[in-house]
């Protein structure tokens, strides 16, 4: 039997390798009989391994890179080797969680501990520019050099010889910060260090820098969801989704054009002010005239919002059909956990009614 990749077309005997619909960097879920949602017969290794890029903006530079570190979501290596919060392999620019301990006289950058799923400050320095006035921030990161530093302060600062806070978490592993900071380092006053207790709120202001890889998985979520549900027997191959299987595959096309965040509900009593108290992810799937699907990661109470996905015009022109499935991805594992789980659960998306 020839199989036949459903982006670059590319024909072969074997069977493609493992796709799945919910990638494994934002969890692992199963149903009741065990099994994941997967894809064997769509995607070829290269496609698979491209679009692995794209899915690694998702986990790393998105939003959801913030819940997927509260949710404590570990992937499929044990081992974080990028944080989102710091310079990384996958995001643009690194997450700016900006706020202000309590009687703290400047502002922090933080960070979420994976193992906690809580907010601490990153290791960094904070001092006042000089020419503008405003509090300026670098992140010590582990394996920058000195020289690096030093041409960062001087970039942001104009000069060297400033007043500067340095905050970091003693109980890490900071040796490194030794050799960075040189004979600065023994005039080094802790100033706060570690986790935020738990009691103390802190205001913070998020900036995400994202491109359209993030948007293309997304719409892959969307895409691969239609085509294992195989709602309406839509294949996936049809011409009416030439369109955002170039976008997924190739960025072809404005991101706008088919994926938008959006404040719509998904669930039937969503419209009563209920969500999941717990993490997960909700994906459905409509067909009518048109194919959509409703993307929500991270569902529960810090949540940001549904991502709505145009897939394309239905490609029945003769004889109606009209579908609609739903499922939540609930996290079952706890941040302090090992190894991610989850568990697949069918659900009822909302159904507009006009209201008198």
């Amino acid at each position: 039997m020839p199989y036949k990749c459903v982006y670059c077309g590319v024909v072969q005997e074997a069977p493609f390798k493992r796709e799945h619909v919910i990638p494994r960097g934002i969890g692992t879920f199963r149903d009741e009989g065990g099994n994941e949602f997967i894809l064997t017969d769509k995607v070829c290794s290269i496609c698979n391994n491209e679009l692995g890029i794209c899915e690694g903006e998702l986990c790393y530079a998105g939003p959801e890179a913030m819940f997927r570190r509260m949710a404590g979501i570990k992937g499929r290596s044990r081992k974080e080797k990028n944080n989102p919060f710091y310079s990384n392999r996958y995001s643009r620019e690194p997450i700016r969680l900006e706020g202000r301990f309590r009687d703290s006289d400047f502002p922090a950058l933080f960070e979420i501990d994976p193992h906690t799923g809580l907010m601490r400050d990153c290791s960094q320095m904070v001092f006042i520019n000089p020419t503008s006035g405003q509090w300026e921030h670098i992140r010590l990161e582990k394996g920058m050099k000195k020289e690096d530093l030093v041409a960062e302060i001087k970039r942001k600062a104009g000069r060297t010889d400033i007043e500067f806070n340095i905050l970091y978490d003693e109980k890490l592993d900071v040796g490194w910060l030794k050799p960075l900071l040189g004979d600065d380092y023994n005039r080094i006053t802790l100033v706060k260090e570690g986790q935020a207790d738990y009691h103390e709120k802190i205001d913070t202001t998020g900036i995400f820098t994202i491109t359209e890889k993030h948007h293309r998985a997304i719409a892959k979520i969307a895409f691969n969801y239609m085509m294992v549900q195989r709602v309406c027997g839509i294949s996936g191959y049809e011409y009416e989704f030439e369109a955002v299987r170039n976008f997924i595959r190739y960025g072809k096309g404005h991101p706008n054009d088919f994926v938008r965040l959006t404040n719509e509900h998904v669930l039937e009593n969503a419209d009563i002010g209920w969500r999941p108290g717990e993490y997960g992810h909700i994906v459905t799937c409509s067909v009518n005239k048109i194919v959509y699907s409703c993307v929500h990661l991270f569902t529960g109470k810090l949540s940001h919002g549904t991502y709505k996905v145009r897939l394309g015009r239905s490609p029945y022109t003769l004889i109606q059909c009209s579908d609609t499935v739903a499922h939540w991805f609930r996290i079952t594992s706890r941040p302090k956990d090992d190894k991610d789980s989850g568990e697949i659960i069918p659900v009822t998306v909302i159904r507009h009614v006009k209201r008198p």
